[in-house]
């Protein structure tokens, strides 16, 4: 005989209802206070969930129809469940916890999908119906483009809460709303690579240098040089070195004040270098004194720089005084 039990809501089944009723209710009883019911059914929790319609970042149109707003375990659709209050807001109260998948159908934009975690009593839902098709296109650190399929280990948007990285197939990702989001890719043999990413416009395409990764750790290098025929009057003098295709968005520039003795001067930038081209420029009061792209070699030593800032010199003109 099977029936339902009243302590846990299950189909359960025994010789006789009394007997199954006595007996499951009891041990769910006993399990329960030992476990917590909070541990055992998290699902018994819900939530209410508000939705709000954006168009790009801004605009706050009205939210069109929710043709769906289905529990990915149960398949039990919501989408009636969703209400304007009298605030003007569309909510949906007493939604179980639970993973769920909304289809929005949003007048002038195609239908929009999104998958939505309810885990807490309130839940701010920002469906962007504009979206886009992201690229992500492998470079080398120096720039020439790699026929590789890196993994796309995180892309994270914080208007969402979620992680869209499983949309990448062969480098590209479809149906990505506008937001902002931080991309982390990794591939064998590089270092991971890091970058923050708009997606504001129908097509993006994001270039990721990927440095080839080093073994064991990096050492301390010494990247000097000396300014000839300077200017008195651009003192005090800058010298800063970047990277032309940066690891990630963390990336720093390597600065250092020029060492002037008469008409020259000579500097140290001390660092971890990696492989790749670097911008290294002079900075004086009036601006950019020179601009030029060097190449470092990883872990090898460096020559010394020769900057000659003499009339035949093109300099770059600059408003800002560096601090």
């Amino acid at each position: 005989m099977k029936y339902r039990c009243r302590s846990c809501n299950g189909i359960q089944s025994g010789r006789s209802e009394r007997v199954g009723k006595l007996g499951t209710g009891v041990a769910c009883a006993a399990l329960l206070g030992i476990l917590g019911s909070a541990t055992l059914w998290p699902w018994s929790k819900t939530g209410t969930v508000y939705l709000y319609v954006v168009d790009g970042l801004s605009a706050d149109p009205k939210v069109g129809q929710i043709k769906s707003f289905k529990n990915k375990q149960t398949g039990h659709d919501l989408a009636k469940t969703f209400r304007m209050d009298h605030h003007q807001q569309v909510k949906a109260t007493g939604v179980a916890y639970g993973y769920y998948d909304l289809k929005l159908d949003q007048p002038g934009f195609p239908e929009v999908e999104r998958s939505v975690d309810v885990f807490q009593p309130e839940v701010d839902l920002y469906v962007d119906v504009r979206t886009a098709t992201v690229h992500l296109i492998p470079i080398h650190a120096l720039g020439g483009s790699m026929d590789l399929e890196p993994k796309v280990v995180s892309f994270k948007g914080d208007a969402y809460g979620l992680d869209l990285a499983s949309s990448f197939k062969a480098n590209t990702a479809k149906k990505v709303p506008y937001g902002v989001y931080d991309l982390l890719v990794e591939d064998r043999g590089f270092d991971p690579y890091k970058e923050q990413v708009d997606v504001l416009q129908p097509e993006v395409w994001v270039l990721a240098p990927l440095q080839v990764g080093r073994l064991g750790p990096a050492s301390t290098q010494i990247l000097s040089g000396i300014v000839k025929n300077l200017d008195p009057n651009e003192e005090p003098i800058y010298i800063r070195l970047v990277s032309v295709f940066p690891d990630g968005v963390d990336s720093p520039a390597i600065d250092s004040k020029l060492d002037i003795s008469g008409n020259s001067g000579i500097f140290d930038l001390i660092g971890v270098f990696s492989s790749g081209e670097y911008a290294l420029m002079t900075i004086g009061r009036s601006g950019i004194l020179d601009f030029r792209r060097i190449e470092i070699t990883a872990n090898s030593p460096q020559n010394p720089v020769v900057i000659d800032l003499g009339e035949k010199t093109k300099r770059v003109p600059g408003k800002e005084r560096p601090n």
